[in-house]
C-alpha cells in the first residue's frame, strides 16, 4: 500500500479535507522542496515565506484558491493565522508527507 495519509486543513472558515499521496507530495514538492523545508524545520529555521508558500500548496491540493501572498498576509493579520497556526499546519503537513510506517504498524500491532 501507497502513502495515503488523510489531513484535515482550515482555511478561513472552510474545512478541507486532503488526502496526502505520492502525486500530490510529487506536485508540491516540483515547487518547494519538501525535504529541505523539514529539515529547516527540524532545525528550528523555517522561513515564514517557505511555511506560506507550503500551506497555500497544500491547501490547493485540497480545493482551496489561495495563493502564497495570501496566507503570508494571514500569518500577520491580527484576526487571522497565528504563527502557533502555522507551527501546527507545518507539523501537520510533513507529518503526512514523511509518514513512519514501521511506526504506524507497530501501532496497528498493539491495537490488535
Amino acid at each position: 500500500m501507497g502513502l495515503r495519509t488523510k489531513v484535515e486543513l482550515s482555511w478561513r472558515g472552510v474545512e478541507y479535507p486532503l488526502l496526502v499521496t505520492m502525486e500530490v507530495i510529487d506536485r508540491v514538492d516540483d515547487k518547494l522542496n519538501i525535504g529541505k523545508l523539514l529539515t529547516r524545520y527540524l532545525a528550528n529555521d523555517v522561513r515564514h515565506s517557505h511555511s506560506a508558500k507550503f500551506l497555500s500548496l497544500m491547501l490547493n491540493e485540497a480545493g482551496a484558491k489561495t495563493t502564497q501572498e495570501e496566507v503570508h498576509m494571514e500569518m500577520f493579520s491580527s484576526e487571522g493565522v497565528t504563527l502557533s497556526d502555522v507551527k501546527e499546519f507545518n507539523e501537520l503537513l510533513l507529518g503526512a508527507c514523511f509518514h513512519d510506517s514501521k511506526k504506524k504498524e507497530a501501532q496497528e500491532e498493539q491495537t490488535k
